[in-house]
């Protein structure tokens, strides 16, 4: 038994490896996933209306063209910023079957695609010259391309909360980037 012992710090460098790598844990049962799913969600969407919050404040309280335009840039960073969380915690996160691997490998394409589409608006906020074209870049939220990835990110979180439901375990992820903000008006 005592020769046995060595393997324990084997195993444990061997997960700190895997882990550092960018290996990642199957959670035993779907109760046990889609808990880390509820999870990831609820925190995404906690910090999305903290986003929202300052940006309303920030937006009210601003006096010059400047002060609305900042508060639009760190809008879109933030957001930008909340949904790459979202798809690197989704990236490190595995179904427990590998039936659901392409399940859950849409439900990562579908946040990176929202993501990307948000570091676009943050990168295009930062080179906006005017507050008109901070507000044109505002409204294109309702541009079908946006539309399209949070539906795709919706319905792949749709997929889950059915199967979830199907299984017998009372799940709503809060997984959507819809509500990005509102605009006042100065």
């Amino acid at each position: 038994m005592r020769h046995l012992l060595w393997l324990v710090p084997v195993g444990l460098l061997l997960a700190a490896f895997g882990a550092a790598c960018g290996g990642s844990e199957r959670p035993r049962t779907l109760a046990e996933y889609v808990d880390r799913l509820d999870a990831i969600f609820s925190n995404t969407s906690t910090r999305i209306d903290d986003i929202n919050a300052k940006f309303e404040d920030a937006n009210t309280e601003a006096e010059t063209d400047e002060e609305h335009m900042d508060a639009f840039r760190v809008l879109f960073e933030e957001m930008a910023k909340a949904a790459d969380g979202v798809t690197d915690q989704l990236e490190s996160l595995r179904p427990p079957s590998p039936l659901l691997d392409d399940e859950h490998a849409e439900l990562v394409g579908s946040a990176a695609n929202v993501a990307s589409i948000l570091e676009d608006f943050s990168r295009r906020a930062d080179e906006s010259q005017s507050l008109e074209e901070m507000r044109k870049l505002f409204a294109e939220l309702e541009d079908p391309q946006y539309d399209a990835a949070v539906l795709r990110m919706g319905n792949a979180c749709g997929f889950f909360e059915n199967l979830a439901t199907d299984n017998g375990i009372d799940l709503e992820l809060r997984c959507s980037f819809v509500d990005v903000g509102t605009e006042h008006s100065q």
